[in-house]
């Protein structure tokens, strides 16, 4: 919703808007793959926003 409504483009205003990635950074993932256009979850097809590979050969862990 803070995407839509508050018109947050990055990851940063997302935490600042929502807190979201901010604590532990678990969810940091899905926050940039949704920002990216992709699913919230990493499927087998999906591709890794933070190194681009297809999630099952993703060496960088974030997906």
């Amino acid at each position: 919703m803070a995407m839509h409504s508050a018109e947050a483009t990055t990851s940063e205003e997302i935490g600042e808007l929502t807190f979201a990635g901010t604590g532990c950074g678990a969810c940091a993932c899905r926050i940039e793959r949704i920002l990216a256009g992709f699913p919230a979850q990493c499927g087998p097809c999906a591709l890794c926003p933070a190194c681009g590979h297809i999630s099952k050969l993703c060496q960088c862990k974030t997906a």
